[in-house]
């Protein structure tokens, strides 16, 4: 009997966020519905410390262009300059060998041209079998560029609920997530309806944010880490009348006082705990869209305070307004998006 074909799905940089293991996570689920003859695994992508915008550094070896594979798929934010160094190259040699390629949940991570188009001319060297956005931009910068028929389709984060039906956080009392790793955490304050931000259970609330931090924290990694490290945190245990549980997304490198600034902190090298988190909670209010996406995902309510272009994948599943308000995501939106993504993947298969 011949040996069921291959496919590698190109996994990496769970240690700088580990939000990217949710779609990673994803992109398996979703493959082996479609491909049930086939071994759907992880392979290796390049490695997140050696610098995503930077070449090969000398002396080091990455094997994913020396599998033996008969397909690869490629998922997230790509889309940006560092793909030409980082990744195009090793996709140019795999194809060359003949092996298939595929890309889902595709997006980018600026959104403008500059930053965007000299990664597109580069993916459109390439014989892709399928090719999946996770937003409406990305479908309309690639399509018609890219070897295939371009489908505009959904984060494979949003897969969670399939993939893992992660073991619930045992708590005497209901409670909130927060994520705040990028920059201080806000403070909830109660407010009337003149001067509320949003609406939770029934009251109104604004937010207050340091602002001269909060905007040194979105411009330097540096002074992120600094002032996670070293300046004054909302340490409190309750937010909104709820107790709390906060976690920490980009745990390397790896600087305790960092990570663990607040109580209550939910830190590790691997995605299971995040998602037994965010499965639990009421709500989730995080500047991360990962967090975001996989508590919709499990069905509860979360909130997104960042304004980073790649929260258009929440506004393809309809979730345009999460800046404004804790919002949650109709179950049969999410049926209906994830039918239309599997459907076009069955007309676009690889041809083993």
């Amino acid at each position: 009997m011949a040996n069921p074909p291959t496919i590698g799905v190109v996994a990496g940089d769970w240690s700088t966020n580990i939000g990217n293991s949710f779609f990673d996570l994803g992109a398996v689920e979703v493959l082996a519905r479609l491909y049930p003859e086939a071994r759907v695994l992880h392979v290796p992508d390049s490695p997140s410390y050696a610098g995503v915008n930077k070449s090969k550094p000398s002396n080091s070896e990455w094997l994913i262009d020396r599998l033996e594979l008969d397909a690869v798929v490629i998922l997230g934010p790509l889309i940006r300059p560092e793909f030409t160094d980082a990744l195009l190259p090793t996709l140019q040699r795999l194809a060359a060998r003949k092996v298939r390629l595929g890309a889902l949940g595709i997006g980018m991570m600026k959104y403008s041209h500059g930053d965007f188009g000299k990664a597109i001319d580069g993916l459109a060297s390439l014989p892709f079998s399928f090719f999946a956005t996770r937003d409406e931009d990305t479908a309309k910068a690639t399509g018609g560029k890219i070897s295939c028929r371009v489908y505009s389709g959904i984060d494979l984060g949003f897969y969670m609920n399939d993939v893992y039906p992660a073991p619930k956080v045992l708590e005497s009392e209901p409670y909130i997530a927060l994520n705040f790793d990028v920059t201080p955490e806000p403070a909830f304050l109660e407010a009337d309806s003149s001067s509320a931000q949003f609406e939770f259970e029934g009251k109104g609330y604004r937010l207050k944010f340091p602002e001269w931090r909060t905007k040194k924290c979105h411009s330097s990694v540096l002074y992120s880490l600094f002032d996670r490290a070293f300046m004054p945190q909302n340490v409190v245990d309750r937010v909104m009348g709820y107790q709390v549980l906060r976690s920490d997304h980009r745990f390397n490198p790896i600087i305790r006082r960092k990570v663990f600034c607040r109580p209550h902190t939910v830190s590790a090298d691997q995605p299971w705990g995040y998602l037994s988190l965010y499965r639990s909670c009421l709500a989730t209010f995080s500047n991360r869209v990962h967090a975001c996406v996989v508590t919709l995902a499990y069905g509860n309510q979360a909130m997104l305070f960042s304004g980073t272009p790649r929260a258009k994948l929440l506004e393809k599943v309809g979730l345009g307004d999460i800046t404004s308000k804790p919002v949650s995501l109709a179950p049969d939106r999410l049926l209906e998006e994830k039918a239309g993504l599997e459907e076009y993947l069955r007309k676009t298969r690889f041809d083993f």
